[in-house]
């Protein structure tokens, strides 16, 4: 892609890394969520966030579901007679995607992992879409 954009505006088309504190959005959700880094490397700056970073202690909940792939969401839908949200549980079994390509973050005993770019996307169990909505940082990587 860098060989046929000029280089200023292939930079433009570039992720941002995604530190702690970055705000999160499912669209099965009705409230952002904030994504807590607890890990420190050796660099200045905030945690920088990698892609398996999707558990409950990383991702809080989106307040209400209200995801029609839920089935709780259904049942009181259905009892409801129209749309009832229920509180979010945020079950995500497979880790961000894509991630960056070239960057990675960790200590070597541990190991390294992908870097979490703000144009990864991560799926609830229950139906929602997770995404990047604000990353906190303005590092962009390829």
């Amino acid at each position: 892609m860098g060989d046929c954009l000029p280089t200023s505006l292939y930079r433009l088309l570039m992720p941002y890394l995604v530190a702690n504190g970055a705000v999160i959005q499912c669209d099965g959700g009705l409230a952002p969520a904030t994504l807590v880094i607890r890990r420190r490397f050796a660099h200045a700056g905030p945690p920088i966030a990698s892609v398996v970073d999707r558990t409950p202690s990383s991702i809080a909940t989106f307040a209400m579901c209200q995801s029609m792939s839920n089935p709780q969401v259904v049942s009181a839908s259905t009892a409801a007679g129209t749309l009832a949200p229920v509180p979010c549980q945020s079950a995500i079994p497979m880790d961000w995607s894509p991630g960056a390509a070239h960057v990675t973050v960790g200590n070597p005993p541990k190991g390294r992992l992908t870097a979490l770019t703000n144009d990864s996307t991560c799926r609830c169990a229950l139906g929602g879409t997770i995404r990047i909505a604000e990353p906190m940082t303005r590092i962009r990587v390829d």
